[in-house]
């Protein structure tokens, strides 16, 4: 919900708007200056109601200063039938509108929802602007993706730590770049770190650095990941496979803001900015004894859920024609769209491995099409069958064309009864048959 901020010195005028809009908005009400510094100071209010007679403060002087330190905010202007020339003079300033006292409730919700479409499509083309300028674009319009998109804006250009957390293949690090591509770090280091790809007794030198000599093989000194994101961000990714003992001296740098190089008994100051993220449930990884709870804390300052794109599946068409304007950038070919019949077949299936699956669904699709519009046949491969057995784990088995379904049966539940050691409860499961039906075919197939 969007913060309301009504600013009246008539209490029964700010009692009233806040009455009507308690439902849409998170209201807050100043009838006094003193009640308005305190809630500019606390929050960010994202629509204004100003009354430009507000004691024996002048108006236009609150408008100036509201615009000054919320340049984002949406302010209407309330005014009397005779100051309808002073309002020109505010919308002339910045304002969005005004709307006439005694206030007609039915026009000013009008105006109030008019104004939060302006600023929804004043907020999209930002970052719009902002996505031409990298690849590292975030491409969503469902209510999910608008959820962590204003996230982003409220937090981009403060200095705390963040916790994304989400399936793989649902664009976290996506999300850790946005923050820091639209804060004020921008123009700093981006520095990806992939925790779990890291062997344990490395993960310490190649994020702190190391000292010559520390180690058999360091003949130099050695900056590290922090260090070269000095004045940017850390992004952390599979931080729930880092040992306690990194965890500990993780927490002491997240603390002191301090590095100890390998090695080195001489600590470097560093200002970054830590974002980690996990396809683990952190806080279940805590009740396991995996994860130190004080760091966990210390991470989740703010958490962001990375949706499924199960969750988000409206997003679908923006993704695959961002995936094949990709698609013909890197592979130098020409794909001009998808037939609507292809696009609706793609909203109906599952996507165990989410926007990366459909990422390369759309790129196999695009090199395997004959014409200039992706068809739903290029989905599906001419000559194999891929099979996902679990979230970690892909394998595939060849079926040739013209083999009957006999035989496709046999092939499916051999080798997925290979994949998974020999169990059938599983594999029935997976194939979508009982147990009974499991124990009968392999009867019938001699397994």
């Amino acid at each position: 919900m969007f913060n309301l901020l009504v600013v009246d010195d008539e209490k029964a005028i700010c009692n009233s708007l806040k009455f009507a809009f308690e439902d849409e908005f998170i209201v807050h009400t100043a009838s006094n200056s003193s009640d308005l510094n305190r809630i500019t100071n606390l929050i960010n209010p994202e629509i204004v109601l100003l009354d430009l007679k507000f004691g024996s403060l002048d108006g236009l002087e609150i408008l100036k200063d509201l615009l000054l330190k919320f340049p984002e905010s949406i302010v209407i202007i309330m005014t009397a039938y005779g100051s309808i020339e002073t309002s020109i003079k505010a919308i002339k300033l910045g304002a969005y509108d005004y709307i006439i006292k005694p206030i007609d409730l039915v026009r000013l919700k009008i105006t109030i929802e008019k104004a939060v479409k302006y600023m929804k499509l004043k907020k999209k083309v930002t970052y719009l602007e902002k996505d031409l300028k990298t690849e590292n674009n975030i491409i969503g319009n469902s209510k999910a993706m608008n959820n962590i998109f204003t996230i982003i804006e409220k937090i981009k250009d403060n200095n705390i730590t963040v916790l994304i957390e989400g399936e793989s293949g649902t664009g976290k690090e996506l999300i850790a770049r946005a923050i820091h591509d639209r804060g004020s770090r921008v123009e700093m280091n981006f520095e990806a770190i992939n925790c779990g790809a890291i062997p344990t007794n490395l993960i310490e030198s190649e994020l702190f650095g190391y000292v010559k000599n520390a180690f058999t093989g360091a003949n130099v000194n050695k900056k590290g990941r922090i260090e070269l994101a000095n004045g940017g961000t850390v992004f952390l990714d599979e931080i729930a496979e880092t040992d306690m003992n990194f965890q500990v001296k993780l927490l002491r740098f997240l603390q002191e803001k301090e590095i100890y190089p390998l090695g080195s008994e001489k600590r470097k100051k560093v200002d970054v900015r830590v974002i980690a993220a996990s396809n683990k449930n952190l806080l279940d990884e805590v009740k396991k004894g995996n994860f130190r709870e004080d760091l966990y804390y210390r991470l989740n300052v703010v958490k962001i859920i990375a949706p499924r794109l199960d969750e988000r599946k409206e997003d679908i068409p923006f993704l695959t024609d961002h995936f094949i304007r990709k698609a013909n950038k890197n592979l130098n070919i020409r794909i001009n769209g998808i037939t609507d019949e292809a696009l609706e077949n793609l909203k109906r299936i599952n996507y165990p491995g989410n926007v990366r699956e459909l990422e390369n669904m759309i790129y196999r699709a695009c090199v395997l099409s004959d014409t200039e519009y992706i068809q739903q046949n290029d989905f599906l491969l001419k000559n194999s069958k891929t099979v996902t057995i679990d979230n970690d784990k892909e394998d595939k088995f060849i079926i040739k064309i013209g083999c009957d379904l006999k035989n496709i049966e046999r092939i499916a539940i051999t080798e997925t009864l290979k994949a998974l050691n020999g169990n059938k409860a599983r594999t029935a499961k997976i194939l979508g048959i009982s147990d009974r039906n499991m124990r009968n075919k392999c009867k019938v197939f001699g397994l």
